[in-house]
């Protein structure tokens, strides 16, 4: 499996050159037939993680268009290929449950990109405005359950700093939207409704941060209540 997943980590590491060549795709092929043989074929496509990559390979295999879709925005022909293949399998080799948070919190922000860059070109419609408003909402849901996963595993301050993290871009990105519907009239009833919901977003993220912190702030304190406790339980026996 190590070997399968080395393989996908240079598919991924292509991007700057998504193109293989001839010699590549040979290798590639020779690699990931050696590695069928010695495993067994029925096991291996139970396995969420091979799954996805067999799809980026397929793709790798017959052309190398999965990397051409890095810049594919809503509505353009490769936009699936972007979010339902190079950024699942992207997201497959995130291990831990920060580098899951921040990545779930990154494709939340991307969403926001796609839709300020389809601003800039002029595509911005009723359409493409409810396509990005409901990739965000479905991307920050998935974003707000990994965070919440992250600070279960006893990493509350980490959750918290990514939470801030993403309060910070989604604010930023509202202004940066509020200046392009000042900009782009034909758009602008559309854009204001997505910053008014990144507006409550980014409110109810300060929010869950706020309270996390207090948590936090709280459990230390307890901690040190303890602490002099047993200190002050050590010194009577000490005295005694």
């Amino acid at each position: 499996m190590e070997e399968f997943k080395e393989i996908i980590r240079q598919l991924v590491g292509k991007k700057q050159n998504p193109k293989l060549t001839k010699d590549e795709k040979d290798l590639m092929r020779v690699r990931i037939a050696a590695f069928m043989r010695l495993n067994n074929q029925r096991s291996l496509l139970t396995n969420k993680l091979t799954k996805m990559a067999f799809l980026l390979i397929v793709v790798m295999l017959t052309g190398g268009v999965s990397f051409a879709s890095n810049n594919a925005l809503p509505g353009d022909i490769l936009y699936p290929v972007k979010i339902r293949v190079v950024e699942k399998v992207e997201g497959a080799l995130k291990i831990s449950a920060e580098a899951k948070a921040r990545w779930d919190t990154e494709l939340a922000v991307r969403r926001l990109q796609e839709g300020e860059k389809l601003v800039a070109a002029g595509k911005f419609d009723a359409k493409t405005s409810a396509k990005v408003e409901n990739d965000f909402e479905i991307q920050s849901k998935k974003a707000e359950k990994s965070i919440a996963k992250l600070k279960n595993k006893d990493n509350a301050e980490t959750a918290v700093s990514i939470g801030a993290d993403f309060e910070n871009a989604i604010r930023a990105h509202q202004q940066v939207l509020s200046k392009l519907a000042n900009d782009n009239a034909g758009a602008s009833p559309q854009i204001e409704v997505i910053v008014n919901k990144l507006e409550m977003k980014a409110d109810a993220f300060a929010e869950a941060q706020a309270e996390a912190r207090t948590e936090i702030e709280m459990e230390v304190g307890a901690d040190d209540d303890v602490d002099v406790k047993t200190k002050g339980k050590i010194k009577i026996k000490l005295d005694l």
